[in-house]
């Protein structure tokens, strides 16, 4: 796992759950993603609904974070904050 490109609220989700679960999370790409690792990521649960997005949102299990933490096309992975009603 590439924990530069992890948050650091997500790095302490991973350790404090044990791997078990999975988590919702922010993936960042690179503008100029090559189409194969577009498809790559897809194939893990990340996908684009646009040609343009480079921010992702996904649901994604412990191995899949650390597989997808280790495309180059991947800047950065966030654990998505639950949104409360004001």
């Amino acid at each position: 796992m590439d924990y530069r490109k992890l948050d650091a609220k997500l790095s302490e989700a991973l350790a404090g759950s044990g791997g078990r679960g999975g988590y919702d999370v922010f993936v960042e790409i690179v503008p100029d993603a090559a189409a194969r690792d577009i498809d790559r990521l897809a194939a893990l649960g990340v996908r684009r609904k646009g040609d343009t997005d480079t921010v992702i949102t996904a649901r994604l299990s412990r191995d899949a974070v650390e597989r997808v933490s280790a495309f180059e096309a991947v800047r950065q992975v966030r654990l998505r904050r639950r949104l409360r009603p004001s």
